[in-house]
Parts: structure tokens; sequence; C-alpha cells
């Protein structure tokens, strides 16, 4: 049963990244775009 329905996507996932002063390693949270929405669009814009 490997089926797409079947996988639980979790909105984080993790990122290695590296501090440009020292060059230490490290991991640290991100959100997958998929789950950013929008709590109100405003139309001052439009």
């Amino acid at each position: 049963m490997n089926r797409k329905s079947d996988l639980i996507l979790d909105p984080l996932y993790d990122k290695k990244e590296q501090c440009i002063l020292c060059n230490h390693s490290f991991t640290t949270k991100k959100v997958r775009s998929r789950f950013v929405k929008p709590k109100q669009i405003d139309s001052d814009f439009g």
C-alpha cells in the first residue's frame, strides 16, 4: 500500500546550513511552501 494518499507529509523539513562567519554546519527547520497559506489578503494594491 504505497499510494500517495497513504503518505503523510510533514509541514516542516530539515535544511542543512553553514555559518558564513565561522563555517559551522547546522540543521534548521524550514516550512514547505505548499503549507503556507495567507491569513488575509488586502485589496489595497488591486
